[in-house]
């Protein structure tokens, strides 16, 4: 699983599952993962992607239920839209969590979960200038 982070005016960076990549609060991502189809029979699947934060609290989400068709013994690689994490998304170290679930019976086909997130601060302040005047 690969998580693409793209803040504003940043180029996106791509990591693998088990790196860590940071991504400011109230920044976009998209996360791409791969599904295979290890089963004898075509697969209709649905996903879910939570992106948790250092408390475990879901502070972005995305997911598609237009039923993704996989073949027998194919392996898919899919990229979400981008969406946003919380501007109040706990700093440190989080997860995504990727669910693929069976389209027809609504039942989970498998989960994932990789600690590939260190939410950081977003928010950066200069001061310019600083002038005191005798009350």
């Amino acid at each position: 699983m690969i998580i693409e982070v793209v803040p504003k005016g940043v180029a996106p960076a791509a990591v693998t599952c088990g790196s860590v990549v940071d991504v400011p609060q109230g920044s976009s991502v998209k996360v791409t993962f791969a599904v295979k189809n290890v089963g004898y029979m075509e697969v209709t699947f649905d996903y879910t992607i939570d992106v948790l934060d250092s408390r475990g609290v879901i502070v972005g989400s995305i997911s598609d239920y237009t039923g993704i068709k996989i073949a027998p013994g194919e392996q898919k690689s899919i990229t979400t839209g981008a969406f946003k994490i919380s501007e109040t998304a706990a700093l440190g170290k989080g997860k995504v969590r990727v669910t693929v679930i069976d389209h027809t019976t609504g039942n989970f086909l498998d989960q994932e979960s990789c600690e590939i997130v260190n939410i950081v601060s977003g928010i950066a302040a200069e001061i310019v200038s600083i002038s005191i005047a005798r009350a």
